[in-house]
């Protein structure tokens, strides 16, 4: 029976320990890392061995590919291969501009990452790093720009939103009038009740 072929998933709690120490082994500050492990993705094998992990961290649609760690060094680029296709995919999923990275490992450079120009590095995230160092970038698609709102256009919204908020207090207003009358109403029939209690209970003057 064939060996199953490595699997990729995002990392989970029970995958720790053994993030943990291969963080170790490359000097990383595991510490840290070990905060945001969910933002680890993991190849495992039929035993749940974790072979390789990436980490990418997203702020708004940019991302950072970060943390790479490889069990064995003659895997590196199958793990590469199989993780590069799931941060495809969340890429697409949370709309991802750029990623960037600090790995100056050929794979990437093959598959559309190359040294950012002082141009490109003018959209580097400071939550990223120091922006002064060799990032790699990547572009997955055209940035969309800002759509400027004509002072027409934003004066209709505005009309729009102030007639909202009319109507909006209007049909308060007619809700708060038709509570008040069925308030009276009720006011009033305990008015009678109580009259024609009174009436027909005390005994009559006499």
């Amino acid at each position: 029976m064939a060996p199953e072929e490595p699997k990729v998933r995002r990392a989970v709690v029970d995958d720790l320990p053994q993030l943990i120490q291969l963080w170790k082994s490359e000097n990383l500050k595991w510490e840290n890392l070990e905060k945001r492990f969910t933002e680890f993705q993991v190849v495992v094998d039929s035993q749940n061995t974790i072979l390789g992990a990436i980490g990418l961290h997203i702020v708004g649609h940019e991302a950072l590919m970060h943390s790479e760690v490889i069990l064995h060094f003659d895997m590196a680029d199958t793990i590469r291969d199989l993780i590069w296709k799931r941060l495809e995919i969340i890429a697409h999923n949370h709309g991802l501009v750029r990623i960037w990275t600090l790995n100056p490992s050929p794979y990437w450079h093959h598959n559309g990452f190359n040294l950012a120009t002082p141009d490109q590095k003018q959209k580097f995230p400071s939550a990223f790093g120091d922006p002064n160092q060799s990032w790699y970038m990547i572009q997955l698609r055209p940035e969309t720009p800002a759509k400027v709102v004509a002072p027409e256009k934003e004066f209709e919204v505005f009309i729009a939103h102030e007639r909202e908020n009319t109507e909006r207090i209007n049909a308060l207003g007619k809700t708060m009038r038709i509570i008040a009358t069925i308030l009276a109403a009720i006011l009033l029939i305990g008015v009678v009740i109580g009259a024609i209690y009174i009436v027909t209970k005390l005994p009559s003057l006499k």
